[in-house]
């Protein structure tokens, strides 16, 4: 299967709808519920979208730093706007190029066969 370009990844997102019970699963810190339904259904759909894939962005800058608890409760999150936060300066985002290297190695593991190392292919 030949890799996504991210054009079409962009026009695929584009038309996928996000649920509440999407971005809850995946933010970290899980807490106050009701209030963060409360932020999420003010929203437009039309940013839901551009949330999750901001809130992924976000779990790894969350991680790496280690500190769990100082990350902001889900609806003050949501209600501050804070998918449009810049990132620290020494994050580099998620690419396409990233996500099929992680598909071939996860492929590379299943069948047990090796392919180049990241470092090498950039």
């Amino acid at each position: 299967m030949a890799p996504l370009k991210l054009v079409e990844m962009e026009s695929q997102t584009e038309s996928m709808i996000v649920e509440f019970s999407d971005f809850w699963g995946m933010y970290p810190r899980r807490v106050a519920k009701k209030d963060a339904r409360k932020a999420w259904d003010k929203i437009t759909p039309k940013l839901h979208n551009q949330i999750l894939i901001a809130l992924f962005e976000w779990r790894r800058i969350w991680q790496d730093r280690g500190e769990i608890e100082y990350i902001p409760y889900p609806a003050s999150w949501l209600n501050g706007e804070r998918w449009e936060d810049e990132y620290p300066p020494h994050h580099r985002p998620y690419t396409a190029q990233q996500m099929v290297r992680e598909q071939k190695q996860e492929k590379a593991d299943e069948s047990g066969r090796k392919f180049m190392p990241p470092h090498i292919l950039e």
